[in-house]
């Protein structure tokens, strides 16, 4: 599982008496440069899709205070519910939302999104 994980899924087979091991296997961190910001300012991104909610933490970090400014007239798309939880915290407008919340179900809703255009 990833580093911040949330413990949902552990916590209810033990309480169904399972006996669960659930290792960190890997964690997510923020590039440390200026590239996303410099291809936002110069128009050169086209849709943005967020994972989970870490990928949303650490593309607001990222860009800064202007993220809102910088992202405007960009659809930004959602893994799931969690993700666009965090993309309201962020002030970011959702264009859509993956259902099922799958990647499979996030390229439908970004393939419904552009149909919808």
């Amino acid at each position: 599982r990833a580093e911040l994980a949330r413990d949902l899924i552990p916590r209810e087979l033990t309480a169904d008496g399972a006996e669960v091991l659930s290792p960190v296997v890997y964690c997510s961190r923020a590039p440390h440069n200026e590239g996303i910001r410099v291809l936002l300012e110069e128009g050169q991104i086209d849709a943005i899709t967020f994972t989970s909610s870490s990928t949303v933490d650490n593309f607001v970090s990222m860009v800064g205070d202007e993220v809102q400014k910088l992202v405007k007239g960009i659809p930004l798309f959602s893994i799931g519910p969690l993700t666009s939880e965090t993309m309201v915290k962020h002030q970011l407008a959702i264009a859509a939302e993956a259902k099922p919340s799958t990647l499979e179900g996030l390229v439908a809703a970004m393939l419904d999104y552009y149909k919808q255009s």
